[in-house]
């Protein structure tokens, strides 16, 4: 397992649980202390499903350059973020793909990683789920990770239970200062 305990990655237990927004806040909020990079995980279990055409043994792994507005990663960019990249590949080609993502660090970047999956192969400075506030629904990927977990966000209309200020990180460490975890 890769320690990058210059990383916060947030996974999610469903779609459209706050993921993106609060990868953008953290972002906003470190970006004038810190050279901040952005990374966005998408795996597919079966590269043959996968609608970027990765081969059985490849890996894509994109830099954002903000000119496709609206996705994840440009809002990641807008935000503030140095540098945004896109990893998309099969569940067993995420450590070569996060391998290839490493040569673009200096080693003094502050990551902010949205994923589920890569919390398999990466043991990051702290790990967050973010989760519709009520919901019981957890995706596979999620369920797979789970226990990983340092805290669990509730979010509910653009409001987080765990506040982005509440986030600190004092290198090398992470915390959450904040009594719900």
């Amino acid at each position: 397992m890769l320690n990058m305990n210059n990383m916060i990655m947030i996974g999610a237990a469903s779609k459209n649980a706050g993921k993106t927004e609060f990868a953008c806040r953290l972002i906003e909020k470190f970006k004038d202390k810190y050279a901040v990079f952005g990374l966005k995980i998408s795996t597919k279990h079966d590269p043959a499903e996968s609608k970027h055409n990765l081969s059985g043994d490849a890996f894509l792994l994109t830099e954002e350059t903000g000119e496709e507005t609206g996705k994840d990663t440009s809002r990641m960019l807008e935000a503030g973020a140095k540098k945004v990249f896109w990893l998309r590949t099969a569940v067993d080609k995420l450590e070569p793909g996060f391998m290839e993502f490493r040569k673009y660090l200096s080693g003094n970047e502050l990551i902010i990683c949205e994923s589920n999956s890569l919390r398999r192969v990466v043991e990051p400075g702290f790990f967050m789920i973010m989760r519709i506030k009520g919901s019981q629904e957890i995706k596979p990927s999620c369920r797979a990770v789970w226990e990983y977990a340092d805290c669990i966000n509730d979010f509910e209309e653009h409001r987080f239970g765990i506040l982005v200020e509440d986030v600190v990180f004092n290198d090398p460490d992470w915390e959450v200062n904040d009594s719900k975890i």
